[in-house]
């Protein structure tokens, strides 16, 4: 797993829901983390709704 994608499911273990500009880092370009973060909801490591994104139990078995 890229460790941009390491570090959403970081990110998203300790708090959920978050918005796309609480999960994304300020060094990263915005269609970087957009790719990354479209992966991880094709892949099911994530849910995204108007709320926010969340993981899924996929996600939470690998952060553990």
């Amino acid at each position: 797993m890229h460790h941009i994608q390491n570090e959403i499911l970081v990110s998203l273990a300790g708090r959920t829901p978050l918005r796309f500009t609480e999960l994304k880092p300020p060094t990263v370009p915005n269609n970087t983390f957009s790719y990354h973060l479209k992966r991880m909801i094709e892949t099911g490591y994530i849910t995204g709704d108007s709320n926010g994104y969340s993981p899924t139990r996929k996600a939470l078995k690998v952060i553990e």
